[in-house]
């Protein structure tokens, strides 16, 4: 089943596409009665979004942010959602591959000056099974966690000066 929808999905770079900012409202308000966020700014920092068959079916978001404990460096605070009833083994990691490749082109052209991504790995499962320092795909480096629990992960830019 997998293999077959791996071979229908889509992961495409989006930054700044008006149509896409609409495409990301409609998929945050069909996941989320109430999103807890304004999905009319997030939407404006959408990366990449994942399309199966003309359907968005998860997405990624980054918003430049200083971080004051890392020298106060510029990162982009990445996010990310899927879907859950697409949520299949390796693309989650398909999908940071893809932002990061494109957040790092920004950085590389002089067009941001975010040293890389940073991001809270909220899923409790997550939190308990993947405790190794680097994850072997995404490169995601554990750089400590939050007071309530959370592991705070980040990977930095090619060439980035820190």
């Amino acid at each position: 089943m997998s293999e077959i929808i791996n071979q229908r999905l889509q992961i495409q770079s989006v930054w700044k596409n008006e149509d896409a900012q609409s495409s990301s409202i409609k998929f945050w308000q069909r996941l989320f009665s109430s999103a807890g966020f304004d999905v009319n700014e997030r939407a404006k920092e959408v990366v990449c979004q994942i399309q199966l068959d003309q359907e968005i079916i998860g997405l990624s978001t980054a918003k430049e942010i200083e971080v004051p404990n890392l020298n106060n460096n510029k990162f982009f605070s990445f996010r990310m959602l899927i879907d859950p009833e697409y949520r299949i083994p390796g693309l989650s990691d398909k999908l940071i591959a893809e932002s990061f490749e494109f957040l790092e082109g920004l950085y590389v052209s002089g067009k941001s000056n975010c040293v890389g991504i940073i991001t809270l790995i909220e899923n409790p499962q997550l939190i308990k099974t993947r405790k190794e320092l680097v994850y072997p795909t995404s490169k995601l480096v554990l750089a400590g966690y939050t007071k309530k629990g959370k592991q705070i992960r980040l990977r930095y830019f090619k060439g980035a000066m820190i």
